[in-house]
């Protein structure tokens, strides 16, 4: 018997032996695998950093003493997938019920006052969120059936615990606690009530309640106008500088939670204002060399431009004009035309869709004998001629002008006592374009003053924007005081009825672009994640290649501290530089490759990206070369 355990035990021993063994030589075989692994990825970041051939041409060994780091921009883009990857991944767990849902605050880091609530169950069913006001002004959101909920939480409160009740369509529910620790200030002053959001654009985007409360706050700068669009999308400017000091290089569309649809970069920026017309297409009012004068037609699926319209040409074949820079500030469409505001003509103008010029209003004074025939004629005595029209709005068969009586023709210094002394207009027209003539419906004087950053927009009711009006605190009587010298505007926004009746009033400590409506509905929505995607509309691809002489001239070039994005094969330098000069970006390989991209020609605007997928595969240093002179930016990018 002893023997017999002995023989087991002995067996028994000589298999741990073995499995000891087995398991160290896995051991051993894993480290190893895992240097290969990590050698080889050492390996393959350093063939994707220089994508070039091993041998240095001598003419540009140079490069190699070269301090340059590698430009990273940050790609919201990217960084939304990650999230959405991560979220998904969550879902087929499983391990997330109603009574159990994970949350997620600020998702994309764009709007703090936002959540995911992501939660799986057994059947396929409808949701209901209802997120609980605090003056019984409760928001509720609907939610098409899914057994994968993925439920996006807006109007928030900030520095706040929120009450968030989740209900699903077979009665369970659940209250979750939602906060917020983010402090976002409130309104300054609310007066009266109104059943909708009101979006506000600046440094960023703004949404308030009717009690003035911050419930939505997009952290992305946008210094245009914002619009929302038909499929309830917001639309807002990039942060990044155009083709000049005047627009920006696009705009991006993007829901509440700060999910981005679309970012567009135009060939020719984007300033002031976009319009949608019912195909969902936008006209974009952007610059060319004659100034910001032009108005693309962007097709909204591709981003690319489908007809461009050059006011100041269409108007300069007819006749003379009076001002070299004809400066356009606003837009809004009429069937199938364009009616522009014409801010330094104190002039309203209106194009067919093939860019014929079909009436002006606007006193004749401004516009040469030419343009005559085109002059709309006041049916009444309470037509007024607009001074400085800053927003024009077209609805139901009424032309709505935002008049800031302020003449933008002779362009006088504006002092401070013009604020306290005048008024701004909201000025309501019909047009009969049969027999030219235009009659005032109503002229309504506003409260305050606004030389610039104003805009109407309309649903049931009229909301008026002013968003430049003077602070109280000024003093008004100081000689030196004009436009220029205060660095703070408020902004006062009213809602008016038919009538022009203000019912709801809102201030703001802070200058605004422009003010939009947002209603509340309890449409059901189908959500599902967006994939971001990115457009180029007609970006320069043309390019010199430099011979080693050239190149020689960069050896002893000079430092130059620029800001520069790099995404997608293209290049842009967030700089404006003088309408005179003439810039031009270079870019260098240790092998052997140069390339010189026009970026600026001589009075004229610069390019807003140049396009370098055509070039070959490298690591690129990056010089500019600015009259001639030759500048190291010490930087450089891996295509």
């Amino acid at each position: 018997m002893n023997k017999k355990r002995k023989k087991k035990k002995k067996i028994k021993n000589k298999f741990f032996e073995i499995r000891t063994i087995i398991m160290i030589i896995f051991v051993i075989l894993s480290i190893l695998a895992l240097a290969l692994i990590i050698e080889y990825n050492v390996e393959q970041k350093k063939k994707n950093e220089t994508k070039t051939t091993n041998v240095v041409k001598e003419a540009y060994a140079f490069l190699l003493k070269n301090d340059a780091t590698l430009i990273e921009t940050s790609d919201l883009t990217k960084k939304q997938e990650e999230v959405q990857t991560s979220i998904n991944k969550i879902l087929e767990t499983k391990k997330y019920s109603i009574d159990n849902p994970y949350v997620l605050v600020n998702p994309y880091g764009l709007n703090p006052l936002s959540a995911y609530i992501v939660f799986n169950t057994k059947e396929s069913l409808p949701v209901t969120l209802t997120i609980k006001g605090k003056n019984n002004d409760d928001v509720t959101l609907s939610y098409s059936s899914n057994t994968d909920h993925i439920i996006p939480v807006y109007y928030l409160y900030s520095n706040y615990d929120n009450k968030v009740v989740v209900s699903l369509s077979n009665g369970t529910s659940k209250e979750l606690t939602i906060s917020i620790k983010d402090k976002i200030s409130n309104a300054s002053f609310v007066s009266g009530y109104t059943n909708k959001m009101i979006y506000t654009s600046g440094d960023n985007v703004i949404a308030y309640d009717s009690f003035g409360n911050a419930r939505l706050k997009i952290n992305l700068e946008s210094n245009e106008k914002i619009k929302k669009l038909n499929n309830g999308n917001l639309l807002i400017s990039t942060s990044m500088l155009g083709t000049n000091h005047d627009n920006k290089s696009g705009f991006i569309e993007l829901n509440q939670v700060g999910e981005i649809i679309h970012i567009y970069n135009l060939k020719n920026g984007f300033h002031n204002e976009v319009v949608e017309d019912s195909n969902g297409d936008l006209y974009v009012l952007s610059s060319n060399d004659s100034k910001n004068s032009s108005i693309s037609y962007v097709n909204r699926s591709t981003g690319e431009i489908v007809k461009e319209y050059d006011i100041y040409n269409i108007l300069s074949s007819i006749g003379e004009l009076y001002k070299s820079d004809i400066e356009i500030n606003s837009l809004t469409i009429k069937d199938d035309s364009l009616i522009i505001s014409i801010r330094n003509l104190n002039s309203i103008i209106c194009i067919n869709l093939n860019g014929e010029l079909k009436w002006i209003f606007g006193s004749i004074n401004n516009w040469s004998s030419s343009f005559r025939k085109y002059m709309l004629n006041k049916s009444t005595y309470l037509t007024k001629f607009i001074q400085g029209s800053t927003s024009v709005y077209y609805k139901d068969n009424y032309l709505y002008i935002l008049d800031n009586m302020y003449d933008a023709y002779n362009a006088l210094e504006l002092n401070c006592n013009s604020y306290k002394s005048n008024n701004s207009y909201l000025r309501i027209y019909s047009i009969n374009e049969n027999y030219r003539t235009i009659k005032a419906i109503k002229n309504i004087k506003l409260n305050n003053y606004s030389y610039d950053s104003s805009s109407i927009d309309l649903s049931d009711n009229m909301l008026i924007s002013l968003g430049n009006v003077l602070d109280e605190s000024v003093d008004t009587n100081n000689y030196e005081c004009n436009a220029t010298t205060i660095d703070n505007f408020n902004t006062n926004i009213y809602e008016l009825d038919d009538k022009g009746n203000i019912f709801f009033n809102i201030n703001l400590d802070y200058e605004t672009k422009n003010s939009i409506y947002y209603e509340l509905n309890n449409n059901v929505i189908d959500y599902n994640f967006s994939k971001a995607t990115r457009s180029y509309s007609l970006i320069n691809q043309t390019y010199e290649e430099l011979d080693d002489n050239t190149v020689g001239n960069y050896k002893s070039s000079n430092g130059y501290n620029v800001s520069i994005e790099y995404l997608n094969n293209h290049l842009k330098i967030d700089q404006i530089f003088d309408l005179s000069s003439e810039v031009s970006i270079s870019l260098l390989d240790i092998s052997g490759y140069a390339y010189e991209f026009k970026y600026k020609e001589a009075n004229k605007y610069q390019n807003n990206y140049i396009d370098i997928s055509l070039i070959k595969e490298g690591k690129y240093f990056i010089y500019l070369k600015i009259d001639g002179m030759v500048y190291n930016i010490n930087r450089y990018i891996v295509k």
